[in-house]
């Protein structure tokens, strides 16, 4: 019986399993409506005056990062060491690549084979790979 309690997991429990998953599932809810609402809303050309007052831009900047801080660390606090092995691998694997294809790219550029480096391009791909390393380590 005592071995038995030693290899539970406390955090793994499906209380908390179900807590991250709301969580999770509301954080990207809001961000998704967040972007569809900016982008609906956002109206102007290039060139035009700005969107946003500079004030509300930096508070929507230090809401967002004071929100993503928050959510990793619940997220940090109540996941097994399993999950937290295979985050750390696709945290790692998506900034490798983010780090070797800019100057990839630029290189690229400057041989006159692609355009000039895009970086929403880089950081999509970069966390779709952080995603596939991460489930590759998580499901497998």
């Amino acid at each position: 019986m005592t071995d038995r309690k030693m290899a539970e997991k406390p955090s793994g429990s499906p209380k908390h399993r179900h807590a991250l998953r709301n969580v999770s599932l509301m954080s990207g809810g809001l961000a998704v409506a967040i972007v569809v609402a900016m982008t609906l809303l956002n109206h102007n050309p290039p060139g035009a005056p700005p969107a946003f007052t500079p004030v509300a831009g930096v508070l929507m900047a230090i809401g967002g990062l004071i929100a993503f801080i928050a959510l990793t660390i619940l997220y940090m606090k109540r996941t097994d060491e399993h999950d937290v092995t295979a985050n750390l691998w696709g945290l790692s694997m998506g900034c490798l690549f983010f780090v070797g294809a800019g100057p990839v790219w630029w290189i690229l550029n400057h041989s006159g084979l692609v355009g000039p480096v895009n970086f929403w391009a880089i950081y999509f791909i970069s966390a779709v790979v952080a995603a596939g390393v991460w489930g590759w380590f998580r499901f497998r």
